[in-house]
């Protein structure tokens, strides 16, 4: 049954026509990611099947009843509230529910005929996920490492940290029908992890707009890709859907190239046999060449950027070394050395100090020595750019000595073309602004490149463009991504920062923070051995200890399945019970027994696999 339904839709702004003739349909346990170049619509599509804009022509409609929940980078929330306040909004009618089994079951220690009303109101409870929902709570919260901001107020959250508790309310809304655009913005890699595997259970419909391909690829079940102004639906996830996208191109370009010829050779003999002996099969040729069916050229986008980075002079061999460098009170670099060509991923959960990491290496201390002849390159988060009131033109004529011609032929190549290379940089759209920041650092030819969440506000294709040119650079990069393909097609190692730690090493790392649970915070820290170990003692130890750690984490995910079939059990008892349960304070408190221990054994769950982290062995 199809709970969302768009039938041609059209929408212009102005006298631009942004999509005209849209038509889909979604099912219900169907998951379909809108993929397109950024300025194609996408989240105004979005808006439309929100209710939030109207069409110009066309109609949306969905099924009976339908719950749907949408996620933007937007959300407003309730003054006032904690973070854990504005989730239990969520569950507000649970709540008063509860109160109000509560108050049947203590008039039914003085009313028998309570008993009715009680088993009515208790089946309600529990049919709308009353024994569920804290749980619930407790695993979105952990899924999205918001578990240690519980008691913090809304209005205190960063911008980032609201993000993430948008979407922790909409996934526990429940909605049959989810529409996300961007829900990976503000997640690190084992967030997005959890994401993908959470939405994978989801039983009712999903939407998905999302520049993270590992999502997309373990997600979406179908790509509708949005170009051109027209709506193509595949089957099959990103990259399924990206070969076979190439194949069709492949395809109509010959279907065009094979007509093409065929119209020329036609029209070739009807001019030279039109008059002739031959007229009559001229004639023939002539009807068949009207009858004939145009293939127009198919219409595909590409940037033309020519992002090359390579055009720097070499630094020296040793590019950075730091012998002892604390960073802020969070953890302490010591004996870094990075080489040249080094391309290095940055990697650990929000909050951890990746960020915090590039700013302490920018300070002048003796801790950190930059190599000989080290040009280096910062791309922020926020795309920090020198001047904000100013034409693109001119801030390449003031920053870089470029003429106006200059400035235009190199604005032309990142896409900048006519009326756009006037914009001022503060009205610069996330995405015109992240491809400026690239075309000021190619000018800058830096021999260091430091980036902090490239991909951000780029569209697939750039992500490709970028993708291919820091593969290609052969300078030093330091890479802050929670975009797995994007890390593992580019760096040869990593730096993984977390619960106050620095380790630098391989791909084992990446490994590592992808199998990572939110489940940290644990107060206890191992102590440091003062006295030297051989490295087979050493390594003994932690295979023994994370052996031990996986028997102790089965061990933990044993008792909480027992645990919450005995909730299950205790529920079925009571609903057989019936009208002949004389009193239900004591499975109420059988209930919340139970319910503290589950509760204790996530807890256990989570400093467990917290500690599987921190050892280094890997099976």
């Amino acid at each position: 049954m199809a709970l969302l339904t768009a039938k041609d839709l059209s929408f212009s702004f102005g006298a631009e026509r942004l999509f005209s003739n849209v038509s889909f349909s979604l099912d219900e346990g169907m998951k379909y990611a809108l993929v397109g170049k950024n300025g194609t619509g996408k989240t105004t599509l979005f808006r439309i099947l929100n209710g939030e804009l109207s069409p110009d022509e066309g109609r949306v409609s969905f099924s009976s009843g339908l719950k749907r929940g949408y996620f933007s980078q937007n959300p407003q929330f309730t003054g006032g509230h904690t973070l854990l306040d504005e989730l239990y909004t969520n569950f507000a009618y649970l709540e008063e529910l509860h109160k109000a089994v509560h108050k049947a079951a203590e008039e039914m220690m003085h009313l028998e005929s309570a008993a009715l009303r009680y088993q009515r109101l208790w089946d309600s409870f529990v049919q709308q996920g009353g024994l569920d929902y804290e749980t619930e709570i407790k695993k979105v919260l952990t899924g999205l490492r918001l578990n240690d901001l519980e008691s913090a107020p809304v209005s205190r959250l960063s911008g980032g940290e609201k993000i993430r508790l948008a979407l922790a309310k909409l996934l526990l809304s429940k909605p049959d029908l989810m529409l996300l655009d961007e829900p990976t913005n503000h997640l690190d890699i084992a967030s997005v992890r959890w994401l993908a595997e959470y939405l994978n259970s989801f039983k009712g419909a999903l939407l998905l707009v999302s520049h993270d391909r590992f999502l997309l690829d373990n997600v979406a079940t179908r790509v509708l890709d949005l170009e051109n102004g027209s709506l193509n639906l595949y089957r099959g996830n990103y990259s399924q859907f990206k070969e076979q996208k190439e194949q069709d191109a492949e395809y109509r370009e010959k279907q065009y190239r094979e007509q093409k010829k065929e119209v020329m050779e036609l029209e070739a003999y009807i001019r030279k046999y039109k008059a002739g002996n031959r007229s009559t099969m001229a004639k023939s040729r002539e009807k068949r060449l009207n009858k004939m069916t145009v293939i127009d050229r198919p219409a595909s986008f590409e940037y033309r950027v020519k992002l090359d980075l390579n055009g720097f002079h070499e630094s020296g061999q040793e590019v950075l070394k730091i012998s002892t460098l604390p960073v802020r009170d969070l953890y302490t670099v010591k004996g870094l050395h990075v080489r040249r060509g080094d391309k290095i991923g940055i990697i650990g959960p929000n909050g951890s100090g990746k960020t915090s990491f590039f700013r302490a290496v920018q300070e002048a201390v003796p801790a950190v020595r930059w190599g000989h002849n080290v040009r280096i390159a910062f791309f922020d988060q926020s795309l920090t750019l020198l001047e904000e009131n100013i034409a693109l033109t001119d801030y390449l004529n003031r920053f870089f000595d470029l003429d106006d011609f200059e400035a235009r032929k190199v604005l032309g190549q990142f896409h900048f073309t006519g009326e756009e290379a006037d914009k001022t940089v503060s009205a610069l759209s996330g995405g015109e602004r992240s491809r400026f920041k690239l075309l000021t650092l190619t000018l800058e030819s830096p021999n260091v490149i430091m980036m902090d969440e490239p991909t951000n506000h780029l569209d697939m294709e750039f992500i490709h463009l970028l993708e291919e040119a820091l593969t290609r650079y052969q300078g030093t990069l330091f890479l802050i991504s929670h975009d797995i393909y994007f890390l593992e097609k580019i760096c040869h190692s990593y730096i993984r920062i977390a619960d106050g730690a620095f380790e630098k090493g391989d791909s084992t790392l990446l490994e590592k923070e992808k199998e990572g649970r939110s489940c940290r915070g644990s107060e206890e820290k191992e102590e440091e051995s003062v006295e030297k170990e051989t490295d087979y003692i050493r390594l003994k130890k932690e295979r023994n200890k994370y052996k031990r750690l996986k028997r102790d984490i089965e061990k933990c995910e044993e008792q909480i399945h027992l645990d919450e079939e005995e909730l299950k059990t205790l529920e079925e008892k009571m609903h057989a019970l019936g009208e002949r349960l004389g009193s239900v304070q004591e499975m109420e408190n059988e209930r919340r027994v139970i319910k503290d221990r589950l509760d204790h054994l996530y807890t256990q769950w989570g400093k467990l696999h917290q500690e599987t982290e921190k050892a280094s062995f890997n099976d």
